[in-house]
């Protein structure tokens, strides 16, 4: 018998590039494009209708709020790796952060991912988190200012984050409750990802960041590092560097 699942926000760039990974041999798979107005079907979430939800939107439902707060649903969200910042005490509160906080009340896990790096393999949906800032770096037509060069992000490959929902899909009652970071354990700024070198100096380490990898032996480590602006570097040329 096939496991049914829900994706909400499945016209998103991390929802267009997860649904070829599940085998539909094993998982009926309802998707949901909320920006085009398909509504979200509480009822059958309420009824345990699918095995597990999983949540692409960038904003809470307040609806889903309210049903975890009455009731168990395996549902996992990402989040974003400024939660993880503002927990540790390094920004303020802001609209964005605040909209990721309710997330996690919606929620029966939550990633907290960094900045995506994606491969020449990921499809391009026009849209997506950090996809300016890769058109940016990597336009040929563009010399980043130094001033932009400055700002550091811990590094997340959109594959291994794909593979992690998928072991959530194919397993979601063995996941730990609660919210994990997933990324790399050191920042890396923009230049070094725009000059393809290796992080030099301090770094701010974030050491709750691969919490989640203790569960699924799959560990985000510092010699992913070298792959990431060949793999930036190589999706941009992929899906036309000029266009932003």
């Amino acid at each position: 018998m096939k496991n049914s699942v829900l994706i909400i926000g499945a016209s998103s760039f991390l929802g267009a590039n997860l649904l070829p990974k599940i085998d539909p041999n094993t998982h009926d798979v309802t998707t949901i494009s909320v920006h085009l107005g398909e509504q979200i079907p509480y009822e059958d979430i309420i009824n345990k209708k699918y095995s597990c939800v999983v949540y692409l939107k960038p904003e809470a439902d307040q609806k889903l709020i309210d049903i975890n707060a009455r009731e168990y649903v395996a549902l996992l969200a990402i989040g974003s790796g400024s939660v993880v910042d503002f927990n540790a005490g390094r920004i303020v509160i802001n609209p964005y952060v605040g909209e990721k906080l309710k997330l996690v009340k919606m929620s029966s896990v939550i990633i907290h991912p960094g900045f995506y790096i994606p491969d020449k393999n990921h499809k391009d949906t026009g849209r997506g988190l950090h996809r300016e800032t890769l058109f940016n770096l990597f336009n040929a037509t563009n010399v980043p200012s130094e001033e932009y060069l400055k700002k550091a992000y811990y590094m997340t490959p959109v594959a291994k984050l794909i593979e992690l929902i998928v072991r959530f899909i194919e397993k979601p009652t063995l996941f730990p409750i609660g919210e994990y970071a997933f990324g790399s354990k050191m920042a890396i700024t923009r230049k070094e990802l725009f000059e393809g070198t290796r992080p030099q100096g301090k770094h701010i380490y974030a050491n709750n960041m691969a919490l989640i990898t203790k569960f699924l032996d799959m560990e985000v480590t510092d010699e992913d590092i070298s792959h990431f602006t060949e793999n930036a570097k190589s999706w941009v040329q992929t899906n036309n560097k000029n266009k932003i």
